[in-house]
């Protein structure tokens, strides 16, 4: 059921052997790391990344209300500032030295994505890529 849907869009072995090597390293380093750090690195990064979603659902229904949504949220705006309030006083919480592993893991992954987008942008390298520009579904259809 479900081979057809990723081969159909885009998800290759090369994909997969990339994210279980992502696994493997993470894994060896969870074995490092003493499990309190580890536990909360997982909590502001988890609470970052739900501080930038409350923004972001908050920011595409203000300036794009037109587009189609598979859902609504009441008092989008209300819900979103509590939201970011609420994350960003857990977030407080934690302490400097996960605000410094915030930002240093952060910045390595700005370096990757940036570094890594340089020299393989499809848009900017149109002829550099023999396999040619992946087909982007107009409406990814449902898995069931």
């Amino acid at each position: 059921m479900f081979h057809k849907y990723f081969l159909k869009y885009i998800l290759n072995s090369e994909h997969l052997i990339i994210k279980f090597d992502i696994f493997i390293v993470c894994r060896k380093l969870c074995i490092i790391i003493p499990g309190d750090i580890v536990g909360d690195m997982t909590s502001i990064g988890t609470l970052f990344a739900f501080m930038l979603v409350c923004a972001g659902v908050w920011i595409m229904r203000r300036k794009h209300p037109e587009i189609k949504r598979g859902f609504r949220v009441p008092a989008v705006g209300l819900v979103s500032i509590l939201g970011i309030l609420v994350c960003g006083a857990m977030i407080f919480g934690l302490g400097w030295t996960n605000w410094a592993r915030l930002v240093g893991w952060l910045l390595i992954g700005f370096i990757i994505y940036f570094g890594y987008s340089r020299y393989h942008s499809r848009l900017r390298n149109p002829g550099k890529h023999p396999r040619g520009p992946y087909e982007i579904p107009e409406e990814i259809p449902p898995l069931i």
